[in-house]
């Protein structure tokens, strides 16, 4: 098989599809910035391919004796998630990263923290809610072989799916950006697996996505600004001239992080950010969002507003995965440096709401 298809849609794709659909599943012949990147290089395909293939063998290993890989050595762990989860593995491997691998239907402890999908009542969530997910199902990858068609598997797993969170999350419900997240892991994993990963991810202890999906977007704009204060920290020269020509993190970012990286870039690159992601939580989007920038600094210095833009529309051709990865590894990029602006941000919405009481009260 030439992409990761779970197994409960894999065999509904016809033998021409593995004809004319790169690794992932995405249509050849489209010109979709989610295929994966074409080598060329016969020496270069042969080293990955031997590469992956080795790699392969040590995640046996680990996965044959997976608790005590997670207990005595949690240091490799991180080291081989970070230099990428071999893509046949992927389905098995990231749910045990979000721990919940141990899920088995008459688990009631687990089930405590996350229901039964079928005692989830979507029949009795909002019209305006299953209406904005409809909206979005057929945006949701379509040059996907799972997903290009209304009312395939796919889609309809896809929906189920998005309703289903929406309902055990009113405060939530449905935001755009969370069905690029879902369909991801729906490619990987069946549709059930699929949904408990999605809820762990937007729950995450190590940043929950959740949060940038409330309403008033107010963990987006801290994120934006975060991600700016970084920028000035990490990429003085480029992003100070950046700034001078009226660039601002809001005009790309917020795409970004609100669909860690699926709605316009490769999978090569967005699977190796969610291999991240599910051990290590957040800090990895800041990380390659910063080394994207930082990858096409003599593309934009010196040049217009107009044409930095441009530049950041056209980044996923520009950029390869793992040469992004590698580079977001150099950044020296500590927690406390976002702690640090997270409280900047918070101080700064204090100021300006008491300011704003002021004047309420001074009218």
């Amino acid at each position: 098989m030439y992409y990761s298809l779970s197994m409960e849609f894999a065999d509904k794709i016809e033998s021409k599809s593995l004809i004319t659909t790169d690794r992932y599943g995405f249509y050849l012949e489209d010109t979709d910035y989610h295929q994966s990147k074409k080598i060329d290089d016969i020496d270069l395909k042969y080293n990955r391919k031997l590469i992956e293939t080795r790699r392969e063998k040590k995640w046996i290993a680990m996965l044959s004796n997976w608790e005590k890989t997670i207990k005595y050595n949690s240091n490799k762990l991180k080291k081989r998630i970070r230099k990428g989860v071999p893509d046949v593995f992927r389905g098995v491997v990231w749910p045990k990263l979000l721990d919940i691998s141990g899920y088995k239907p008459n688990d009631i402890k687990y089930k405590l923290k996350y229901p039964d999908l079928n005692a989830i009542l979507i029949d009795q969530l909002d019209e305006r809610v299953k209406d904005e997910i409809e909206r979005d199902i057929d945006r949701t990858f379509p040059n996907h072989v799972l997903f290009e068609s209304s009312n395939s598997k796919g889609q309809s797993a896809l929906r189920r799916l998005l309703q289903r969170y929406a309902a055990i999350d009113p405060d939530v419900g449905y935001c755009q950006g969370m069905g690029f997240i879902a369909g991801l892991l729906l490619t990987y994993m069946t549709e059930e697996t699929s949904f408990y990963c999605f809820t762990v991810i937007l729950n995450h202890s190590k940043g929950p996505l959740r949060e940038l999906y409330l309403p008033g977007m107010i963990d987006a704009r801290k994120k934006l600004f975060v991600f700016g204060g970084l920028c000035r920290q990490h990429l003085r020269k480029q992003w100070t001239y950046m700034e001078e020509q009226g660039i601002d993190t809001s005009m790309f970012a917020t795409e970004w992080f609100m669909t860690v990286f699926c709605r316009v870039f490769s999978f090569d690159l967005v699977t190796r950010v969610l291999d991240i992601f599910t051990y290590e939580g957040f800090k990895i989007v800041y990380r390659v969002a910063l080394a994207l920038i930082k990858s096409v600094e003599k593309l934009v210095m010196g040049k217009s507003f107009e044409d930095i833009m441009k530049v950041i529309r056209l980044i996923s051709s520009y950029v390869d995965a793992d040469e992004v990865i590698e580079m977001a590894w150099t950044i020296p990029l500590k927690t406390v440096h976002i702690e640090t602006l997270d409280n900047q941000f918070t101080l700064n919405e204090k100021s300006l709401q008491i300011n704003e009481i002021y004047h309420k009260n001074s009218d």
